[in-house]
Formats: structure tokens, sequence, C-alpha cells
């Protein structure tokens, strides 16, 4: 897998050396919510979705989508004018009254067309209900067994579920761990300020909260149940 460092740690299966997703198919999609420049590095070979307004950050930074997929109620004129005549975008115009949102749309039609491994940028940030939306979407993600990526403008976020992620020793800041589901267990913490050795979290203690990297090597493994990342 490629590495950003900053970006995501590395994902160990259980009981393994092996890199999860070295092969995966990657998808960049778009929303309109917080949009984390920065970080947002698609190789040509990656596929990328806008998802409704997420057209005009695209536009604002010189990127050009596969696919524009949504109701087509925040993307301005300007952006939907700028792309209008590219033959090589392909427009999903969607109902308003709907039950995807457009980000999770975006999600369905990438699986859908075999992709594995998505990066989901402006989806933090602004409304917190479709905040929320996007989580649940890293979770949808998970249980079909691929991976998932949504990026903030001072966060990162990502659903694990019975396995190990293992970050570098020059990451930096804090991380916040939280049990998806009402229990998540054998958890442990290695090279974190605060350890934990085979423990439970439950969705109803927030033990977890603002942890912090020590500039060595660090891991979270969660042997039974899916944690949601937050750092």
């Amino acid at each position: 897998m490629e590495q950003n460092l900053l970006v995501h740690g590395i994902s160990v299966a259980e009981n393994s050396n092996l890199q999860i997703g070295t092969n995966m198919k990657k998808c960049y999609i778009v929303g309109a919510g917080e949009f984390a420049k920065e970080k947002f590095k698609p190789n040509k070979t990656d596929f990328i979705i806008a998802a409704d307004g997420g057209m005009d950050y695209l536009n604002e930074a010189g990127f050009m989508p596969n696919v524009i997929i949504g109701d087509m109620d925040s993307i301005s004129e300007e952006a939907q004018e700028n792309v209008r005549h590219q033959k090589n975008i392909e427009w999903i115009k969607l109902p308003v009254e709907k039950d995807d949102t457009d980000v999770m749309a975006a999600i369905r039609l990438a699986v859908d067309r075999g992709y594995e491994e998505f990066h989901i940028f402006g989806g933090c940030g602004g409304r917190l209900d479709h905040t929320l939306a996007n989580i649940n979407c890293l979770t949808y993600l998970k249980i079909l067994g691929f991976r998932g990526y949504l990026y903030g403008i001072n966060e990162n976020l990502q659903v694990i579920e019975n396995e190990t992620i293992c970050f570098p020793s020059d990451i930096k800041g804090r991380i916040s761990i939280f049990s998806i589901g009402d229990n998540a267990e054998g958890i442990t913490l290695k090279g974190l300020k605060y350890l934990l050795n085979n423990d439970t979290m439950t969705n109803s203690f927030p033990i977890g909260v603002s942890n912090e990297f020590t500039g060595q090597e660090s891991s979270v493994t969660v042997k039974k149940g899916k944690l949601l990342l937050v750092y």
C-alpha cells in the first residue's frame, strides 16, 4: 500500500505480518463538507467521484472526476459549466428524495465497479448529521470487507475490525478510540501514552478519548468487534 504516514496506519491481519490492501483498487470520493486539500493526492489510475457539491472543490483544486453523482442541489453553476462539455465525465442525477446520501450513492457505485479502498474527502465539518452518516459509511465498507478512510481538516478517521493497525514512529498528535457496536474485546494499545492489554471497550463510556502518540512505533489491536479511530 502506498503510505502517507500522516494520513493512515498500516493494517495487519490478526496473527499475521501481511499488510492488508496492498493491491486494492482505490476510489477517491469528494463531498461538500470541509475539504482537506493538502491530503488529496490521488494517482492517475485512481477513480475519482464528485458527490454533488464536491465538484466545486475538485474544480478549485484542478482535478477532473470520472463521475459526478448526486441530486445536484449543492454543485455551483460555475463548476457545472466547467465540466459540462467534458465527454469523459459521467453524470448520474439522483432524485432529491432518496434513502442514500450522495456519498453513500458514490460508494455503492464504486463498489459495483470493483473498487475496494475508499478515501472520502469533504465528509467532515459542516452538518454534524452528514459527518455521522459518513462514519456509518466507514462501518458499511468494513462490513463488506473493504477499507475506508475519512479525512477532515484536522483529523482522519477509520474503522477497524478484528485486526491490528500499526503507526510509524514519526506520526504525532492525539488518537481517540471508540467502540462501534456494543462491545469491542481484546483491545491492546502499544507505544501510545496510555496503554491497554487485552481490554474491553463499550459504546457507553468514552475511555479512549485523547490518547497520544509518543515518538515510537505504536499499534492498536482489537480481537473481536469494531473500533473507530480518530487521529
